[in-house]
């Protein structure tokens, strides 16, 4: 499972499988509404009398990348047998939902050729294809999907003129597969309207002189009206699709520029940065929610996506991207978290874009007994963030701005969910939502958000500043002597308490403990920190040919057959984490190792995933993650001085 391309522009955002098929189709926000389904809109060529999908492997070779420095991508399509070869850009522009594709079509052939190219769109309006409607609108030229507030007009034109065929069909429908069954013999029939389940098919057609070249374009714009969707249609007309690519790309390659690093850095290493940068702009909706991922091929496994705003993830890639110079990013994300934050303080498990809850697995009650369905770190970490923006900007305008509706009651209820007697926090789910107690990763959370929460109230005079910062003592106090073991030389991934009394302790080797470095709470130097990094590396290295960090020992998510002897699978997240801590207790090698294990694994479009299959290396889960990509960003940024190349052979340090 992959969505090796990603285009968007915060409000129109497509990604493409490795096929070239296009298949998530998001507007009005990033992550919702997927109109596309999950469902591909294939694309073809007619070369002479020979019709072939690109997707056929046994005719085409892909080769996807993205053009350097920018958000538009750029795919090499190759057919010896038809003697062919496209280049193709795709792009968002930055301004107006409107997708660009510009196909360069390169005649191999020493005869001139007419070839047809075949752009057909699967589009479920509103995620359902109940009641759509699709015709062909012959004042505008263009093909034409509509239903309630959803509407996308398809167009295309070549050097020398516009469409040259299309139709309307119905699919997955009463036997019918599709109307782009209909350009399989290279003729569209011109049917002109369909509802229900619908598709559409158009073409292009150009004569390309022997080894030559020629350019042609197809675009879809989207809008939540029939009349300003016909605006956008008529924009790209009077513009033209090329000159709205190259003002795309001119701006992808200016906003990187705030985000350099020094000409030293390598160049492989640079590019992740740049590619991972881009892709953590592309997740954030213009509404300031960030998505974890795009990628609706997970639905296969629980009818469920991870196309949702967890606060927890977002909080840590606006950090990355507010430590890259791009301080809008938390800005954006504090309005939304502000929108989102529930009456008590606190935030439940998950975000639709919109703001709306998402859908969740956490019970409201155990036993007879009511419990709050929290994750105490997604509320702790926007709180750090906001503090490390204050750190960082010395904006006290926004804090104050965002005091009484966010910062506060948040502190507020992090200072009060706590075992004053202990120095702990209550009992929440853990960081990868599998069981509820008291961890370090959630402990060290509170004590970094509270920390900053108490330096925004000194900042703004607000006399609650000294409870936050007692509190933070009191819950360092308690993570040093309840969540650390003398006797087994390192700190515990949790404990569980009843009635404030200590039940049980969970001993379990578990990469969220790297969470006292990540937020600073004991020191780089501190034998127990060093002591617990190395029994982690030791303890969640994969030993198999592929290797890697992973998230905890007996970890069975997404596992393979026969990976009972192993920690788990792989993760970049944690593999990455691991190098962080690495460098910052000076051991630099097996830091450079291990971010040299996680470049290894990106797609050859940059695209990192969320894990990694422990024998084979495939990409599992989701592709690209924003949470992969933003702690990408963050390592690169903090240790660039410190990674090098060759790649070095990875070991367990």
């Amino acid at each position: 499972m992959s969505r090796p391309i990603i285009i968007g522009n915060g409000h129109l955002t497509i990604g493409f499988d490795d096929t070239m098929a296009m298949r998530d189709l998001y507007f009005p926000h990033v992550g919702q509404w997927n109109h596309a389904n999950g469902y591909p809109s294939r694309f073809g060529v007619q070369v002479d009398d020979s019709f072939s999908w690109v997707h056929d492997a046994k005719t085409w070779t892909v080769q996807q990348d993205y053009v350097p420095d920018t958000l538009v991508a750029l795919t090499t399509l190759e057919s010896p047998s038809l003697g062919v070869t496209l280049v193709i850009k795709d792009g968002v522009t930055i301004s107006d939902n409107i997708w660009i594709r510009q196909v360069e079509i390169r005649n191999l052939s020493h005869s001139p050729r007419e070839i047809r190219v075949f752009f057909h769109t699967d589009l479920s309006l509103g995620e359902t294809e109940v009641g759509d409607t699709v015709l062909f609108n012959p004042e505008l030229q263009a093909l034409y999907h509509y239903k309630k507030n959803w509407h996308v007009v398809i167009g295309g034109n070549g050097p020398h003129s516009s469409m040259h065929q299309w139709s309307c069909g119905v699919k997955r429908f009463n036997g019918h597969e599709g109307t782009w069954r209909d350009a399989e013999d290279g003729r569209l029939e011109k049917n002109p309207i369909v509802q229900g389940s619908v598709d559409s098919v158009m073409s292009v057609r150009v004569t390309v002189p022997a080894m030559d070249h020629s350019q042609l374009y197809f675009w879809l714009v989207a809008s939540d009206t029939r009349d300003a969707v016909e605006t956008l249609h008529h924009k790209v007309l009077s513009i033209s699709p090329g000159r709205l690519l190259e003002r795309t790309e001119s701006y992808w390659r200016h906003w990187l520029r705030r985000g350099h690093l020094p000409e030293s850095v390598p160049e492989d290493v640079r590019n992740a940065y740049a590619r991972s940068l881009v892709f953590c702009r592309a997740f954030g909706d213009h509404a300031g929610g960030i998505i974890a991922a795009l990628d609706s091929d997970i639905m296969q496994y629980n009818r469920d996506h991870y196309a949702y705003v967890w606060p927890r993830d977002a909080a840590l890639v606006a950090l990355s991207m507010l430590d890259a110079g791009y301080p809008e990013v938390s800005r954006q994300y504090f309005g939304f978290a502000a929108r989102t934050l529930s009456r008590r303080g606190y935030f439940y498990h998950k975000y639709n874009p919109d703001g709306s809850a998402g859908s969740s697995w956490h019970p409201w009650i155990q036993g007879e007994e009511p419990k709050l369905p929290i994750q105490t770190d997604e509320t702790a970490l926007v709180i750090f963030l906001f503090g490390k923006y204050l750190e960082r900007t010395g904006d006290v305008d926004t804090v104050r701005e965002y005091w009484e509706s966010l910062i506060q009651p948040a502190s507020v209820f992090l200072a009060h969910y706590v075992y004053p007697d202990l120095g702990l926090p209550k009992p929440s789910w853990d960081l990868w939502e599998e069981r509820y107690g008291i961890f370090t990763w959630s402990t060290a959370a509170t004590i970094g958000a509270l920390r900053g929460a108490a330096v925004m109230a000194e900042a703004l005079g607000e006399p609650m500043g000294q409870l936050f910062h007692d509190t933070a003592q009191s819950l360092t106090q308690g993570l040093e002597r309840y969540l650390y073991s003398a006797n087994l030389g390192h700190f515990l991934r949790g404990v569980s308490v009843d009635e404030s009394e200590l039940l049980d302790m969970d001993p379990t080797p578990d990469a969220s403990i790297a969470a006292i470095r990540l937020f600073d709470i004991i020191g780089p130097t501190d034998h127990r920190s060093i002591a617990t990094r190395r029994w982690l590396n030791a303890k969640l290295w994969v030993p198999t040919k592929i290797g890697g960090i992973a998230r905890y020992q007996g970890d069975r998510y997404l596992s393979p057959p026969g990976s009972e002897n192993i920690p788990g699978n792989p993760w970049i997240i944690t593999t990455l984490w691991m190098a962080d801590w690495a460098f910052q207790e000076g051991d630099r090698d097996t830091g450079v190792d291990y971010v040299q294990w996680a470049l290894k694994q990106q797609h050859a479009t940059g695209a990192l995933p969320e894990q990694i299959h422990p024998f084979t290396g495939a990409l599992l889960s989701v592709a690209p993650l924003t949470w992969s990509h933003a702690t990408m960003v963050a390592i690169i940024r903090r240790h660039s001085d410190k990674i090098h190349l060759p790649v070095r052979i990875v070991h367990a340090g």
